[in-house]
């Protein structure tokens, strides 16, 4: 019996002063293992704090497992201090960023916060065909890092695909709300 996979991962809520593109790496299949890595731009004068994202991050596995392996700030390349808060509407992890000094007037912070989410059975399936089916909605830049000895056999969106390192990566830099499916084989 073959089986498809599906799937659906966080949807970020962002405030009208931040930017991010999102990547979206799949770390281990069989535990549906996966690293998001969001590019932001945070330009509010005067901000020290910075909770990410606006909401928490949205989606059922962000409660049953949720890790963090980085906040760095590229402006300075250092590693920034935060915590994990549950985000007081929905109680949903949320990231509380800490400047070392506040923004100053005119300038921004450029971050790269990197998170570990296992997602539950339900969200990667393999289909009957033996695809593996990726489903992911934004509203903002997308990369996905197609799996080690992987091959796309479909994408619904228009996207760049180039070489970055052994990867191969998937672009999509529309910026209005799209569900993305990606559809991948195992190279035999």
């Amino acid at each position: 019996m073959k089986w498809t996979a599906v799937l659906f991962c966080v949807l970020v809520f962002l405030s009208s002063t931040t930017v991010a593109d999102v990547r979206l790496e799949i770390l281990d299949l069989s535990t549906r293992a996966v690293r998001l890595t969001y590019e932001l731009e945070d330009n509010q004068a005067g901000n020290r704090v910075f909770l990410f994202p606006d909401g928490g991050f949205i989606h059922s596995a962000s409660r049953e497992l949720f890790q963090v392996e980085s906040v760095f700030d590229k402006n300075s390349k250092q590693e920034l201090e935060f915590e994990v808060l549950e985000a007081p509407d929905k109680g949903l992890p949320q990231l509380r960023i800490t400047y070392p000094e506040p923004i100053k007037e005119g300038s921004k912070k450029l971050l790269s916060v990197s998170v570990c989410l296992n997602l539950p059975d339900k969200d990667l399936l393999i289909d009957a065909a033996g695809r593996y089916v990726f489903s992911y909605e934004t509203s903002h830049p997308f990369e996905f890092v197609v799996p080690a000895n992987h091959y796309v056999v479909y994408t619904n969106q228009a996207m760049m695909v180039f070489e970055r390192g052994p990867n191969i990566v998937l672009s999509q830099s529309d910026k209005y709300v799209k569900n993305i499916v990606i559809k991948t084989r195992i190279k035999n």
